[in-house]
């Protein structure tokens, strides 16, 4: 019988029938392209929205800072209380922004605002001059003086029994202590008496008063602050720049030259006592901003001494039972301390409250 040609032989290997070349179209191609490089591109699209930064700033709290003070060259041992607030600024990415407005972040603010590239030298060169300013308005404070640098000719000074370089030590008798002006101008029937030193002289008074007749003259009287307090001074504060450290380094620098007179130091209850604003050379105490987020490191504090324009910002996030004090100046802030931490003998509460005195 022969064999059919539709029977395979045993052991004869299976084919497979050729099947037509499939065409690749334009359309095809660019499909696959699309299949290919659509998860890269929203890859590509992410790592630029994680990195790309936006015009807004985040802010949120940061570390207590606080001064050391160094007298002629050695570290002082008296113990810091006094500090100030800080804050952490970054940068916001677009994937940072879209995060904070879909969550609640209590701790973090938002503000519109591009960091400047120079940022960080302009605060580190406003912590410079906080410094010097702080030390310069202690040794004011403490009965640094004023002297007489300058006498215009043909003034009502001139001619009187005032030299340059005597020492003004009050004016119509009060001690000349930091906000002493003199009048820029005569008046008639003006009432002023300046009490002098000069060298190692006893005091003088010179009364310039103006008879009622005269006419209003400039009174030619150039008064340039120098410091009695010979100490050399020097605040120094690690990890943060700005000028909002002004008003609490001023206090450290006040107590650190306190430290050896009899009443002690202001801070006698030894409190901790937190303070944000900056200072400036006439005692004022400006405002600093972020307070929103500066109050909450204030957990555990006595006061929280703070600009009084800011005072209603900081009490809306402010911890349980945080005394907040508003300041203007720094007598204002000397004055809280004087009545609540320092012993009555301070000799510097003392001399406020003769100042304070009306006159009877």
């Amino acid at each position: 019988m022969a064999m059919s040609d539709d029977i395979i032989s045993p052991g004869a290997p299976l084919t497979t029938p050729p099947q037509p070349r499939r065409q690749v179209t334009k359309r095809g191609l660019t499909r696959a392209l699309i299949t290919i490089l659509s998860p890269l591109l929203l890859l590509a699209l992410l790592a630029g929205v994680k990195t790309t930064a936006t015009d807004y700033v985040a802010y949120s709290p940061g570390p207590l800072l606080s001064a050391t003070a160094t007298v002629n060259g050695a570290a002082t041992p008296l113990q810091n209380n006094y500090h100030f607030t800080t804050i952490i600024a970054r940068s916001v990415t677009y994937w940072d922004l879209i995060k904070l407005n879909l969550t609640k972040h209590p701790t973090t603010t938002l503000i519109h605002l591009n960091l400047d590239p120079t940022a960080l030298a302009t605060n580190a060169t406003a912590m410079a001059q906080s410094r010097l300013t702080a030390a310069m308005v202690a040794k004011k404070i403490l009965g640094a003086p004023y002297y007489i640098q300058a006498i215009a000719p043909s003034s009502p000074a001139a001619g009187r029994n005032i030299l340059v370089g005597d020492e003004l030590i009050a004016v119509n008798g009060t001690p000349a202590l930091l906000d002493t002006q003199l009048p820029t101008t005569t008046h008639p029937g003006q009432k002023l008496s300046l009490t002098l030193t000069r060298g190692a002289s006893k005091e003088f008074i010179v009364d310039l008063t103006t008879p009622a007749s005269a006419a209003p003259t400039p009174m030619g009287i150039t008064l340039s602050p120098t410091n009695k307090i010979t100490a050399n001074l020097k605040l120094q504060v690690l990890g943060a720049s700005g000028p909002s450290g002004g008003l609490a380094m001023t206090l450290q620098a006040i107590d650190t030259l306190l430290a050896k007179s009899p009443g002690g130091v202001l801070d006698a209850a030894n409190k901790k006592i937190i303070a944000t604003g900056t200072i400036s050379p006439n005692g004022a105490v400006g405002a600093v901003g972020g307070v929103d987020q500066k109050v909450r490191s204030a957990k555990g504090a006595a006061v929280f001494m703070i600009p009084s324009g800011e005072v209603k910002q900081a009490k809306a996030n402010a911890p349980a039972n945080l005394t907040i004090q508003p300041i203007t100046s720094i007598d204002q802030a000397i004055s809280w301390l004087c009545k609540n931490t320092a012993k009555p003998n301070n000799p510097l509460c003392t001399t406020l409250a003769v100042l304070s005195t009306p006159a009877l």
